[in-house]
């Protein structure tokens, strides 16, 4: 054998091996990758946050583009974005995946009511019916269903570490992403669940907070006085906010009280940013001590943050109509109001920023899936 040939073998094996590892690096990273789209869950990640990675438009958006839904059967849930910034929407009973130009790329219909719908890592959408969880490939197509009891409230599911679906009934369901059941844990009227970074999952109810390990068994609770809906996030510090009592407290990871303020606001959610709070119209740090509350005359609001701190104001009245879309700097200033439209649904927010919503045009009968932006998103 000449020293050539020899070379040339150990040439060959070389680039075998580093073909190999390439490929093994790419597999653990595409297994592994957790939720690449902007806005995959009702709250916008799994861990309660209601926060982006996107810039929120500093001027006033206006309509990119928007597809009819047909009648108020259409209405009642939200939209959540995937890669690309595919909008995915349900009504009733049927499913819509919209381009980012707003063309129907697929249409399901259920037959039955969806009351969550949920993205996985490899763009699967997740549809939670009244007796069971469907998952649908990224073209619409089924790809299994697990039957589950008739489920009670409107807890969203949630997507957390390796694509396990967590799924609210009258229990807690924790479920793999080929529609295996890994466990189920009873619970008594709970808040929306969320996932701390080391894969616990958090919820509260008219009792306490707990802590769930990833394998279901209870990993920590603690009393805590009434909390409200939604009121419960995690932050990137890994601590623990939620609300109730009058309350904004902070919880470790162990659940231990670190630090609460009084709150006078009654909006709905928490929205946890890099270092700071936002319930409503407040501010807080993340001690947590009250930055600003902002002077804006509005109704009850769900709030959103962006990357700059900017907050998104979804208000609406006590008798639950959705009204405007209010856009504060990171100072508590408001930049723009959008109330051209009657909203139908809670919004969801793309990787270039634009906002997504069902909507009623002024003197129309029939829904559309709206979204607005600026053309310098």
């Amino acid at each position: 054998m000449t020293f050539v040939k020899v070379w040339q073998y150990l040439f060959s094996g070389v680039v075998a091996a580093l073909v190999l590892l390439s490929a093994g690096l790419w597999y653990v990273q595409y297994a592994n990758r957790t939720h690449p789209a902007p806005w995959p869950m009702l709250q916008g990640d799994a861990r309660g946050s209601f926060a982006t990675r996107a810039i929120l438009p500093a001027k006033k958006p206006s309509v990119l583009w928007s597809h009819p839904l047909g009648d108020d059967r259409a209405i009642g849930l939200w939209p959540v974005i995937g890669e690309g910034n595919t909008v995915y929407f349900a009504g009733e009973d049927r499913l819509v995946a919209l381009d980012a130009e707003g063309k129907l790329r697929w249409a399901w219909n259920s037959g039955t009511y969806v009351s969550s719908i949920a993205l996985g890592r490899h763009g699967e959408v997740y549809v939670q019916e009244d007796d069971g969880v469907i998952a649908l490939d990224s073209q619409g197509r089924r790809a299994w269903r697990l039957a589950l009891p008739r489920a009670r409230g409107v807890a969203p599911m949630i997507v957390g570490q390796g694509g396990v679906i967590y799924a609210v009934t009258e229990d807690i369901y924790a479920i793999t992403d080929t529609g295996q059941l890994k466990w189920s844990q009873s619970v008594r009227g709970t808040s929306w669940p969320v996932e701390a970074p080391e894969g616990q999952i958090i919820y509260a109810d008219g009792q306490g907070v707990y802590a769930l390990e990833p394998s279901g068994e209870l990993a920590w609770s603690r009393a805590v006085e009434s909390y409200s809906e939604a009121g419960v996030a995690v932050g990137s510090d890994q601590r623990i906010y939620l609300t109730g009592g009058g309350y904004l407290r902070v919880l470790d990871t162990e659940g231990a009280l670190k630090a609460e303020s009084p709150v006078t606001t009654d909006a709905v959610n928490l929205s946890v940013g890099k270092g700071f709070i936002q319930r409503g119209l407040t501010r807080w740090s993340a001690a947590p001590d009250e930055v600003w509350t902002a002077q804006v005359d509005v109704p009850t609001a769900i709030t959103y943050v962006d990357a700059d701190g900017q907050v998104l104001l979804f208000t609406f009245d006590d008798r639950g109509r959705y009204d405007d879309l209010i856009l504060l700097d990171s100072e508590g200033k408001e930049r723009w109001r959008f109330d051209e439209l009657r909203l139908g649904s809670l919004p969801a927010i793309g990787s270039d920023g634009r906002i997504c919503f069902a909507s009623l045009a002024p003197g129309e009968r029939e829904w559309a899936l709206t979204c607005i932006g600026t053309n310098e998103d």
